[in-house]
């Protein structure tokens, strides 16, 4: 009996999973149509052990509209709550992580208010989108929550903002908390001490020409490596990338976080580009793992030859991914 208290209590300690299992993720794009098993079951089958499911949500005059009828179908409340029931059936651990569209491809790490009006507008708004999933969160005993994605002058200007709404996501939730910074502003970050792990969306440049060697890239990784590492050992966090990933082109590697570039299709350098991941980053203690940016629903016809896109679906580096993650 004393053992078995013992466990119960290491298990509630933990959040609704135990933390010395890798994040081995990939990013879950919502689609038009309801999230099927046969969507979930080929993630599991690449030897992933999380997926990221993401409430899309969208900005106007401030305020963030959610659970429109006008969005996708998979995005709204309703399928994402199926998704996460089907991800769990198949022994997948889940991240909520919500994301805003502002329109016109816009970087949202540069939305700013100009008015302390709009600013309230927007907050109020922002925290009732955050708060709907995590409602759902704490009702499915969803593993993760990420309270928002690559705000870089939100967090700036509102550092007290994100620091209540912490706190009132703490008061509903008892999963593990996390935030996806940018690559380029997760160091400006003021409440890491308040969240589980220090989420960067990694998305640092590795070469500056196209078609690199590995080891090139390897270099590259090796250089950023030690600045992650120290600012892990300053905050006492490990790292979670809450995106990583590579699209299939000539240029991938030289602005990876371009949707948009006049890159030739090569596999290869995706590939490669995974490669250098894995055999550097991927087994530091202070790593905790990531989320592979993206996966698509209808496996079989996703990604494959010809095809720029970030995932990494009938490609090369799809095995790339099942080997490591295997590991």
């Amino acid at each position: 009996m004393k053992i078995l208290l013992i466990l119960l209590l290491t298990f509630s300690l933990s959040g609704y999973g135990g933390d010395n299992i890798s994040f081995k993720g990939v990013s879950f794009s919502a689609s038009n149509k309801k999230t099927s098993i046969s969507d979930i079951k080929p993630i599991a089958e690449i030897n992933a052990n999380w997926i990221s499911i993401v409430p899309y949500a969208f900005l106007k005059d401030h305020e963030v509209m959610f659970d429109s009828k006008f969005q996708w179908v998979g995005e709204r409340p309703e399928a994402i709550r199926a998704c996460v029931k089907l991800a769990k059936s198949q022994g997948l651990k889940v991240m909520i992580k919500p994301h805003i569209w502002i329109g016109h491809s816009t970087y949202t790490g540069i939305y700013s208010c100009e008015t302390e009006e709009e600013w309230k507008t927007f907050e109020k708004s922002y925290k009732s989108y955050i708060m709907a999933f995590v409602e759902m969160a704490a009702e499915e005993k969803v593993e993760m929550f990420s309270i928002g994605t690559e705000w870089g002058k939100f967090v700036e200007a509102r550092p007290e903002f994100w620091k209540g709404l912490i706190k009132d996501v703490r008061a509903k939730y008892k999963g593990k908390l996390i935030y996806a910074a940018n690559w380029d502003d997760y160091q400006k970050v003021p409440f890491w001490d308040q969240l589980d792990y220090i989420g960067i969306d990694s998305y640092f440049p590795l070469s500056i020409a196209e078609n690199p060697k590995l080891s090139e890239l390897v270099k590259s990784w090796k250089t950023i490596m030690p600045i992650i590492e120290q600012f892990s050992s300053l905050k006492k966090k490990k790292i979670v990338f809450t995106e990583f990933g590579f699209k299939s082109t000539s240029k991938a590697t030289i602005s990876p976080w371009e949707h948009k570039d006049d890159g030739k299709f090569s596999e290869k350098v995706q590939d490669i580009a995974f490669k250098s991941f894995f055999q550097t980053i991927w087994k530091k203690s202070w790593f905790k793992g990531g989320f592979i940016w993206k996966w698509y629903h209808d496996h079989e016809h996703a990604g494959g030859r010809g095809d720029t896109d970030f995932t990494p679906q009938n490609k090369l580096a799809e095995e790339t991914v099942k080997k490591y993650y295997g590991d």
